[in-house]
């Protein structure tokens, strides 16, 4: 599927009537540049919360040292928990975890979870802009300074890819084994690997 965009508009027709998996990305685009997805089924915000102000934070034209006023106005409205014996559950906005911290609204009746609701991104600090004017080789160095399991997956990734070269290279004419094993996670059967 393809989505025509010109470049002397603020507009691209949604894609998420015939691909619901770009719902929130389609929704991020209108929230952080402020390009509107024409036809989209759900376009309220998603990343940015409703009371932030009018402006988009990842335009090119939109200085990191900008200092936002005070939000103001409505607050994002959970949809009502309706029904006897039916509870809302607010959990957040910030919670303990090892997820981006975020505001749940559960509606419960008894165990049975209804419906969910949710808000995320409160923690965005606008990384994307620190990348902006950097030069493509300390790009690495900063993503990795912002996010641990970055860090961990590049370091693995890179020894991994230096090691699988080296094991390919090895094993191309090997043959794989059609005799179970016996390892360090213990004996596997025949017929739950073939």
């Amino acid at each position: 599927m393809r989505a025509p965009v010109r470049p002397d508009s603020l507009e691209f027709p949604s894609l998420s009537a015939g691909l619901p998996s770009v719902n929130w990305q389609e929704r991020e685009i209108q929230d952080w540049f402020g390009l509107k997805a024409v036809g989209h089924p759900n376009p309220r915000r998603v990343a940015l919360h409703d009371n932030w102000p009018d402006v988009y934070p990842l335009r090119q034209d939109f200085p990191i040292a900008t200092l936002l006023p005070p939000f103001e106005g409505e607050r994002h409205i959970y949809r009502p928990a309706l029904g006897e014996g039916v509870f809302q559950v607010p959990v957040g906005p910030v919670h303990a975890g090892i997820i981006e911290p975020g505001h749940f609204n559960f509606a419960v009746a008894g165990e049975p979870i209804l419906y969910l609701q949710l808000r995320m991104f409160y923690t965005h600090k606008g990384t994307e802009k620190l990348f902006e004017k950097l030069p493509i080789h300390k790009t690495v160095f900063l993503a990795e300074s912002i996010s641990g399991d970055s860090s961990f997956s590049h370091d693995q990734q890179s020894r991994w890819g230096h090691r699988s070269h080296r094991d390919r290279r090895r094993l191309r004419h090997r043959q794989c084994p059609r005799q179970p094993f016996e390892g360090d996670i213990g004996h596997i059967e025949r017929a739950d690997v073939w």
